[in-house]
């Protein structure tokens, strides 16, 4: 049995490399240009990422070591999360509703 395999040089193996690659990367990025974050909540801002930060850490506190303190900081951590993001949400849509008004 003869064996046709084609010996390559490094010259050729880079070459074939350099190819494959860019083929790659060029469907990557054709594939990620088309899948783009869609926003579902546009109320949503940094001051509302920020004290959801501040509750999940109050939660982790809470957790290791559960103390009426750490417990009652957590509450007030929930509390405030709630407060911030409903009126973030309720301003949003009264701001919508205000537009469609005026556009029709």
């Amino acid at each position: 049995m003869k064996s046709s395999s084609k010996k390559w040089n490094k010259k050729e193996v880079n070459h074939e490399w350099k190819n494959i690659k860019s083929t790659m990367l060029e469907s990557a990025e054709e594939i990620s240009k088309t899948q783009e974050k869609h926003i579902r909540n546009k109320w949503w801002d940094e001051e509302c990422k920020e004290t959801i930060s501040k509750k999940n850490i109050a939660r982790k506190k809470c957790l290791q070591k559960r103390t009426r303190a750490n417990q009652e900081q957590y509450t007030q951590a929930r509390k405030e999360v709630n407060k911030i993001c409903k009126e973030k949400k309720k301003q949003w849509l009264n701001n919508r509703i205000k537009t469609n008004r005026r556009s029709t």
